[in-house]
């Protein structure tokens, strides 16, 4: 394996960097023509570890991984933003102050990049909210009639997505409607950049994006297991095969993993729904990441995706 780094940008101008591990496959005269596409979650990046040992098992497959920083990148983080390559501006984001919606140019952004460079079949994964990241992203792109992109998408893995309003409810309990009251305040005088209290969400973030995920029917509810009757309008438009995990200790989900696998199998209508739990682990999937990259490799070729 080898590694080379990518400096690309996203559709509205955003300067991105990842990493391209490619398979053993490239150093011989033929390059290879499938790729992992990789979308982290809040406050990650492309260095962790997971993304690595992922890599390790992909490319050990024949199959190139790419995983890329989005703009959801550590908890604040500067972008510069350019336009005919030069400098036109710089973005305040990171998963504190990132647009959710944006994420539609970065996922894009990596997509066109790939698809450049000669890559025919694309396998989109994303990891908690990278995994509502690409659902969103999916969804848009058939919203837009992107077939030439839509067609070198061959199967979507998303690992631990999370349904974020009802999450953020159970994290604060008989408090919540106190702190949503005091965070609205917060963005309607004006301050919704500033960051809300810090016992109030995961990790720190602003005033605006603590609405925005909170919002139950919002444009981020895409995971809605927790709903009386869910409906997956988003994840439902993924017609390659679908590939889902979650960890079945420690994961953040709302229900046990049995309920939790009998709504998804209710109503995701996908013919091609492989859903299941890995365990010994929780949301990181911590010591068992080769074992998940290699169900979801296992699935590619049953599925026979490549």
């Amino acid at each position: 394996m080898i590694i080379e780094k990518v400096y690309f940008s996203a559709t509205d101008g955003i300067e991105l960097f990842g990493l391209l591990h490619k398979s053993d496959s490239e150093i011989g005269e033929k390059a290879n023509k499938s790729v992992l596409l990789s979308v982290h979650g809040m406050t990650s990046s492309c260095t962790k570890k997971r993304e690595d040992l992922f890599a390790q098992e992909f490319t050990s497959n024949g199959i190139d991984y790419f995983c890329f920083n989005n703009r959801g990148m550590g908890i604040i983080t500067y972008f510069d933003k350019m336009k005919e390559n030069k400098l036109v501006g710089r973005i305040e984001a990171g998963s504190a102050k990132e647009n959710f919606l944006d994420s539609y140019h970065d996922v894009k952004g990596a997509l066109e990049m790939l698809i450049k460079r000669g890559y025919e079949t694309i396998y989109l994964q994303g990891h908690s909210y990278g995994s509502s990241k690409s659902v969103y992203t999916y969804y848009q792109l058939k919203q837009n009639g992107e077939a030439d992109i839509l067609k070198h998408i061959k199967a979507v893995s998303l690992l631990s997505i999370i349904d974020i309003p009802r999450t953020c409810r159970a994290l604060l309990g008989d408090k919540f409607d106190n702190v949503i009251e005091e965070v609205s305040d917060m963005v309607k005088a004006g301050n919704g950049d500033d960051l809300i209290k810090r016992e109030y969400f995961l990790h720190p973030i602003s005033a605006n994006n603590f609405m925005f995920c909170s919002e139950i029917g919002g444009a981020g509810d895409l995971a809605p297991f927790k709903k009386k009757a869910p409906s997956f309008t988003a994840i439902n438009s993924i017609d390659c095969g679908l590939f889902m995990r979650w960890g079945k200790e420690r994961d953040m989900i709302l229900q046990s993993p049995e309920e939790l696998e009998k709504i998804i199998k209710e109503n995701i209508k996908n013919k091609n729904l492989n859903v299941g739990f890995v365990e010994g682990t929780g949301h990181n999937y911590h010591f068992k990441e080769r074992e998940t990259a290699k169900e979801f490799i296992d699935f590619i070729f049953a599925y026979n995706a490549c």
